[in-house]
């Protein structure tokens, strides 16, 4: 079984608490914010394992991941804030953050190694029973097979049902 927890929630990068992690959205409330809906979505996200997907500005998918142990919430932020510097690159302009009156030389487009929350920009979940979370992991990295990198994608075993 899978059942759709969120799809294609934008996402709204928080800082957390005292510098930590970057988080997908807030729940924090004041006179400004006040949003029972990522509450909910964040409360569903914690009880539940399953499979997520990240995806780009255009809605590609960047990255999948699963979880049969840790909520969703806590895997998914750990990707969001992981290094992808081992299997993904982008290509981009590093900006200068100093000086920047000074620099006005064109600068070149490199290859970069990046954290999923500087390119991620929608986000889905699915809760799966854990007997099919692996599988359907691999399933998806390999539907996705352009865009994502995984170190375990030879791991797929499809089973054959007579």
């Amino acid at each position: 079984m899978i059942e759709p927890i969120i799809e294609y929630l934008e996402i709204d990068p928080k800082e957390g608490a005292k510098g930590g992690n970057w988080q997908l959205f807030g729940v924090e409330h004041n006179e400004y914010y006040n949003n029972h809906y990522y509450e909910e979505v964040r409360r569903i996200l914690l009880e539940s394992a399953g499979i997520y997907i990240f995806y780009d500005s255009m809605g590609r998918a960047i990255y999948v991941g699963k979880t049969e142990r840790q909520s969703l919430w806590h895997e998914a932020i750990g990707a969001f804030n992981r290094p992808r510097d081992e299997h993904q690159s982008m290509f981009a302009v590093n900006h200068p953050r100093a000086n920047v009156k000074k620099v006005i030389r064109n600068r070149q487009i490199v290859r970069r190694p990046f954290v999923l929350y500087d390119v991620a920009r929608y986000f889905s979940a699915y809760k799966v029973e854990k007997q099919h979370i692996a599988q359907m992991e691999a399933f998806l990295i390999r539907a996705f097979a352009n865009n994502l990198m995984n170190k375990r994608i030879e791991k797929i075993r499809l089973e054959v049902q007579d």
